[in-house]
């Protein structure tokens, strides 16, 4: 009855059986509970589940023996529900088989979310473990989404296995310890509220000297690609090309740190977006003095007249890659860190965000880099012009992947979802991000190791005077 009553019933608008719940509780409330597992597979799974949650893992295996002793196996059908949310926790459970999700009601909100518990990567098949000593009112529900099988371990059994051996208690301490400490260290800092390492401009400069080359070349294949046409140099006008990449790539992290105090005062998140976005629109003409350095091939116009061509799409392009060389470089490597296995390097995850950053970058930037470099390639030709041209270029793409019956609307869609030279551009962000994030990170922590080595020989200096 209590199952049906819970608060969960109306946003799963379902009714919640009694006997599902019964057919779990059943089981440990009878009188002839067969404890401990069935047979050596069932101890073998057992123990490795054991081993993988956060609150046993570092028992030992005699520790891990007397406590599957006391444990009941319960299986499980789909819909069972091993805890009730609010219900007092009297069993801990062990999933050995099958699957089992856990959703809590919000009291305040009234909204259903979906949980995951502590040390969710290891541990995510035991539920109640937390609550079971004290039998505190369980946190969550968690619903068999599966058939399966369970080992339950009542309150009243684990205490008395602490009883009997204390050092018990002590590992479970350490455990649970650990795994906190280990959580603390995760960052969860939001897109738009990500501060920014303190700019080096040599080392940027240094960076981006390198980077022009590799962006340079990867441009002249993109263009290639867009127009169709064979590439006609790959490194043109580096003259132009190096020390404008060098002042674009450094007002672009040089603006963000100049907007830095501003950026930590507001609450505003129009105020936030507004600051994420100014240094992609305040260096769009040096990105289209660059652009137009590649160009020349296809547009006879003067420099001064040619890089004024597609600059409103470009300011779109250069606002989405601001932000992903900046803040969503930034968030992508701290969420990268939670997943990467332990001893992975700075340098590594560092990489690791780029990458991710630049693709994503590479992909909401396509379309209006593809708009701007076709405006710049023709510059006689309006934007309308241009966009039916791409989606012209599109139809024999969507018949190939469509069948010969498909019609505008269908290569509307591969113009502006998955347009042509989306790889080579999510490549081309990519490696530029790498580029500049990894070697800018990597001066910056040579800089300052000597920093700090300097620091201490003097004050070993001092300390020998």
């Amino acid at each position: 009855a209590k199952a049906a009553q819970t608060p969960l019933s109306a946003p799963l608008r379902r009714q919640w059986s009694a006997w599902r719940v019964a057919g779990v509780f059943g089981v440990l409330s009878g009188d002839m509970m067969k404890k401990g597992p069935e047979n050596a597979e069932d101890d073998r799974l057992l123990r490795a589940a054991l081993k993988q949650s956060t609150m046993f893992k570092r028992l030992s295996n005699e520790q891990l023996s007397k406590l599957m002793k006391f444990m009941i196996p319960v299986h499980f059908l789909e819909g069972d529900f091993l805890t009730i949310q609010g219900d007092r926790t009297g069993h801990l459970f062990v999933v050995t088989e099958g699957d089992v999700r856990r959703m809590r009601h919000h009291p305040d909100t009234g909204r259903l979310h979906y949980m995951e518990s502590l040390g969710s990567e290891g541990s995510d098949n035991t539920v109640g473990a937390l609550h079971v000593l004290k039998q505190l009112p369980c946190y969550a529900t968690a619903e068999c989404i599966s058939d399966g099988t369970a080992y339950a371990l009542g309150s009243d059994e684990l205490r008395e296995c602490i009883r009997e051996d204390p050092s018990m208690a002590e590992e479970i301490m350490e455990a649970l310890t650990r795994e906190i400490f280990h959580m603390s260290q995760r960052n969860r800092t939001p897109l738009l509220e990500q501060e920014g390492r303190p700019t080096n401009f040599l080392t940027v400069s240094a960076a981006a000297a390198i980077e022009s080359y590799y962006r340079s070349g990867v441009n002249a294949w993109l263009n290639s690609v867009l127009t169709q046409k064979p590439i006609s140099h790959l490194f043109p006008n580096m003259h132009i090309q190096l020390p404008v990449r060098v002042a674009y790539i450094n007002g672009l992290k040089g603006t963000r740190e100049l907007l830095q105090p501003y950026y930590a005062e507001t609450n505003s998140d129009l105020s936030r977006v507004g600051f994420a976005v100014l240094p992609g629109i305040a260096m769009t003409p040096l990105s289209s003095v660059l652009e137009a350095s590649n160009a020349g091939h296809m547009n006879p116009e003067n420099m001064t007249t040619r890089w004024l061509r597609g600059i409103i799409p470009r300011a779109g392009r250069e606002i989405v890659f601001g932000i992903g060389l900046n803040q969503l470089s930034d968030l992508m490597e701290e969420r990268i860190e939670n997943f990467t296995p332990k001893g992975t390097t700075k340098t590594m995850n560092n990489a690791l965000g780029s990458i991710c950053s630049g693709l994503i970058a590479g992909y909401f930037s396509h379309v209006p880099h593809n708009l701007s470099t076709l405006k710049l390639m023709n510059p006689q030709k309006e934007y309308g012009q241009l966009i039916k041209e791409m989606v012209d270029d599109s139809e024999v793409r969507a018949k190939r992947i469509f069948g010969s019956g498909a019609g505008r609307l269908s290569a509307a869609f591969l113009a502006f979802v998955i347009p042509r030279g989306l790889i080579v551009r999510s490549i081309q962000l990519a490696g530029s991000f790498v580029i500049i994030n990894g070697l800018n990170y990597h001066f910056a922590k040579s800089t300052a190791a000597a920093r700090l080595s300097r620091k201490q020989s003097v004050s070993q200096g001092l300390e020998d005077r």
